[in-house]
């Protein structure tokens, strides 16, 4: 998984290969967090990007083909990776690109579903500093995500495992009071 994603990260920082390395960071992480191999689902987390970046990218590449599309009707010649594309090419791209952009957009928890992913991988492999930063930050910036309460019994555990008792103690007072129920 580490050496995949590192090839990827040397090849190119063109938009078309961020976007994927940031959808195959996601398939490839998940993949092995199912399989327990933390260390490799962490590394290929931390190669993804948060949504705002992806977003300015995206949105970048669809002005970009807007343009090419209204070149192509000006009866200019625009090139991809050195190669002449027809209008036909362009609506394609641009209409797959749209659709990406789109998904992204759509996506309310994209990156507290990153931080929570990391903070679990940093706590299996006992990294409770990491996992307490990564999960305080699904805690304290997404109050409406569905395993914000996850989140918070984590940061308990952490803490209790690092004999940060105060802190434990404090943190469970909190979740006594916003999940009474608790799971």
């Amino acid at each position: 998984a580490g050496a995949i994603m590192e090839k990827l990260k040397g090849s190119s920082a063109d938009d078309d290969t961020i976007i994927q390395r940031n959808m195959l960071g996601l398939k490839i992480g998940d993949e092995m967090r199912e399989k327990k191999l933390y260390k490799e689902a962490l590394t290929a987390y931390q190669n993804v990007r948060k949504q705002s970046e992806i977003l300015r990218i995206q949105k970048f590449r669809v002005a970009r083909i807007e343009t090419w599309l209204k070149d192509l009707e000006a009866g200019r010649r625009v090139f991809f990776l050195g190669k002449p594309v027809s209008k036909s090419d362009v609506e394609s791209m641009l209409e797959a690109n749209k659709k990406i952009l789109a998904e992204v957009e759509a996506s309310k928890t994209f990156d507290a579903d990153l931080f929570f992913r990391l903070g679990q991988c940093f706590f299996e492999m006992l990294r409770f500093y990491e996992a307490i930063a990564a999960l305080n930050e699904v805690h304290e910036k997404f109050p409406d995500y569905p395993n914000r309460e996850i989140a918070l019994y984590c940061m308990i555990l952490a803490n209790q495992n690092l004999q940060r008792e105060g802190r434990a103690y404090a943190l469970c007072d909190q979740y006594m009071k916003a999940y009474p129920e608790g799971q």
